[in-house]
């Protein structure tokens, strides 16, 4: 899996290709073919190609997770999938499946 600089999390998000990053933003597949970008090991998007439709992560978290999230935003705006917005992290997980930690928890 590449190692890439953060501020080209876009352009692999939008191309649905799997990364890592020192700024730890990652995306990778998961069991059932979604795609899934990661801030720090909280789920922050994940998108289905298969339905052409992106679920965001829209919680407030760091200064970091936040300029990841603009970078899913971005990369996924470039998709033209169907994109929603979650902004509760309980609300995201029962509906992704993935964890999305509450701000300051764990």
């Amino acid at each position: 899996m590449p190692r890439i600089n953060t501020r080209h999390a876009d352009e692999y998000i939008s191309q649905l290709k799997p990364f890592t990053s020192n700024g730890a933003i990652s995306a990778d597949f998961d069991q059932r073919g979604a795609y899934v970008v990661k801030s720090y090991g909280t789920a922050i998007a994940v998108i289905y190609p298969d339905q052409a439709r992106a679920i965001i992560n829209g919680a407030k978290y760091s200064v970091t997770t936040s300029k990841h999230q603009t970078e899913v935003r971005q990369g996924t705006s470039k998709l033209g999938y169907a994109v929603e917005t979650i902004d509760n992290p309980d609300t995201f997980t029962a509906l992704t499946g993935h964890r999305a930690r509450i701000r300051g928890a764990w």
